[in-house]
């Protein structure tokens, strides 16, 4: 299972997806959020094994949220970007363990 999150400034600030403390965009939040939408239809798929990716780190608010969701989840964290193809080659072979460990299931 992936959640795929986007720090770009056009999908937080008006997305709701803003932390209510400092009012500042929150990948924390549009993680909850997926989570919640995944749990409401079908509570089971959200125990699957998961890795989190950020997406567009070519952008300049990405590393400053991706480094905050570090302090809020212990769950994996594959920061990338397409345009510079950060990470790409880990998030294939990371595709591919979830993709085994699942078919397992």
């Amino acid at each position: 299972l992936l959640y795929i999150l986007d720090p770009s400034q056009y999908a937080l600030p008006h997305s709701g997806f803003i932390n209510t403390s400092t009012g500042k965009p929150d990948l924390f939040e549009q993680l909850r959020a997926l989570q919640t939408e995944l749990w409401l239809y079908n509570s089971s798929l959200s125990k699957r094994p998961h890795v989190i990716i950020v997406n567009k780190m070519d952008i300049k608010e990405a590393d400053v949220c991706a480094r905050q969701l570090r302090q809020k989840t212990d769950s994996i964290i594959i920061p990338v970007s397409g345009h510079y193809r950060l990470n790409i080659e880990s998030f294939v072979n990371v595709l591919y363990k979830l993709y085994k460990m699942n078919k397992e299931l």
